[in-house]
C-alpha cells in the first residue's frame, strides 16, 4: 500500500481578531493618556502666565507702597497721581520727586523721577485707584544747623579785561552773583565784598553806597527793597584802579543758596566821583553785569563782569 504525502498549507501573515482587539485597546489608552497629559499642560501654563502678571503686579505695588513710606512732602494727592519727595539719593543735597501717574483704561501705569521723562512701570492697565489713610500728627523736630567758622571766598571775577564805568548821580552799575556753596548749605550770608575802582580827586567828602539787593521779575537789580547797603568812602580808594578796602557786611541775612542777588554800587554827589572797573568780555555769562540811566532803569550785559569778590558764611545742617 503506498502511503500517501501529506502536504502543508502555508499560513497567511495576518492578526487575529483577538490581537487586534487587544492593539485597539491600548492604543485607546494610550490617546486618553496623552491628552490628559496636553489638558494638564495647557492648564499649567495658563497658571503659570497668570500668575506671572500677578506677580508683577504685586511687586509694582509693593515698591509704590515702600516708596511712599520714605516720603518726605506730599505734594500731589488724588485716585490716579501722586508726588512726593523723598530723602537725597544721588548725593547732589537736594531732595528726590517721585511721581506715579495714570491717564485712564488701556493707558500705562507710569513713574517719573524728577525731572526725568515718565517711565512705564506697568502697560495697559485697565482700572488702577489709589486710597489714602490721614491723620494729624506732630512736625518733625528740625534738624539742627551750624554755620561754616570762617569766612570763604563764594564768588569773584578778578581777571580778565579792565574797562572802567564812570559813576555819577544817575550812572549806577551792578554785579550779579551766586556763591558757590557745598551741596547740603540751606542759607548764607554776605560777610565782606571788595570792588576795583578808582576815584576822581581827592574824594574828600564823597562817598558810595553799596547795596546787597534782591533780583526782581525781569532779571534784574530790585533797588527798591535793597536786603543791607554799607558806605565806602572816596578818600579809601585810590587814583589809580585798584581793589578797595574790604566792607563788612553785618546782617543775618539768610539767603537762598539757588537764588542770584546783586552788588549795586551808587553815588548821591552831583559831580563824579570814580570809576567801577570791569571785564568787557567775560565768559561768565550766568552773571551779568548792569548799569543804569536811572534808579531804576537797567541795562544787562552778559559778557560784562565787574571786578568784585564776595565773601561770605554758610549754614548747613549739622553732622
Amino acid at each position: 500500500m503506498r502511503p500517501h504525502a501529506t502536504q502543508l498549507r502555508p499560513r497567511r501573515a495576518g492578526l487575529t481578531l483577538a490581537e487586534l482587539s487587544v492593539s485597539l485597546a491600548v492604543i485607546a489608552t494610550l490617546m486618553v493618556a496623552i491628552g490628559s497629559v496636553m489638558v494638564l499642560t495647557g492648564r499649567a501654563v495658563g497658571m503659570t502666565a497668570s500668575q506671572a502678571t500677578e506677580a508683577k503686579i504685586d511687586d509694582v505695588l509693593a515698591t509704590i507702597a515702600s516708596e511712599q513710606r520714605m516720603a518726605l512732602t506730599i505734594t500731589d494727592l488724588s485716585p490716579t497721581t501722586v508726588t512726593f519727595t523723598v530723602a537725597d539719593r544721588d548725593g547732589d543735597g537736594y531732595r528726590e520727586t517721585i511721581k506715579y501717574s495714570w491717564a485712564g483704561p488701556g493707558q500705562p501705569l507710569l513713574r517719573t523721577y524728577n525731572a526725568g521723562a515718565p517711565k512705564q512701570v506697568l502697560p495697559a492697565v485697565q482700572k488702577f485707584q489709589m486710597g489714602y489713610l490721614t491723620k494729624s500728627a506732630a512736625g518733625a523736630m528740625p534738624v539742627p544747623e551750624v554755620e561754616s567758622a570762617t569766612d570763604e571766598l563764594l564768588f569773584a571775577h578778578e581777571t580778565g579785561g579792565s574797562n572802567t564805568h564812570t559813576m555819577s548821580l544817575t550812572t549806577y552799575c551792578a554785579q550779579a552773583f551766586k556763591p558757590a556753596l557745598r551741596a547740603d548749605a540751606t542759607s548764607w550770608r554776605v560777610t565782606q565784598v571788595q570792588i576795583m575802582a578808582s576815584r576822581t580827586g581827592t574824594g574828600t567828602g564823597k562817598s558810595w553806597t553799596l547795596s546787597l539787593c534782591p533780583t526782581d521779575a525781569l532779571g534784574k537789580p530790585n533797588t527798591l527793597a535793597p536786603i543791607e547797603t554799607k558806605t565806602l568812602p572816596m578818600t579809601s580808594l585810590g587814583s589809580s584802579a585798584g581793589w578797595s578796602p574790604i566792607i563788612t557786611f553785618t546782617g543775618a541775612h539768610n539767603l537762598d543758596p539757588t537764588q542770584r542777588y546783586w552788588l549795586v554800587v551808587s553815588q548821591g554827589a552831583l559831580t563824579t566821583t570814580g570809576s567801577v572797573v570791569y571785564d568787557p568780555s567775560s565768559s561768565d555769562t550766568a552773571d551779568p553785569f548792569a548799569t543804569s540811566t536811572l534808579t531804576t532803569v537797567w541795562t544787562t550785559y552778559t559778557g560784562r563782569d565787574m571786578k568784585i569778590r564776595v565773601y561770605g558764611r554758610y549754614k548747613y545742617p549739622q553732622p
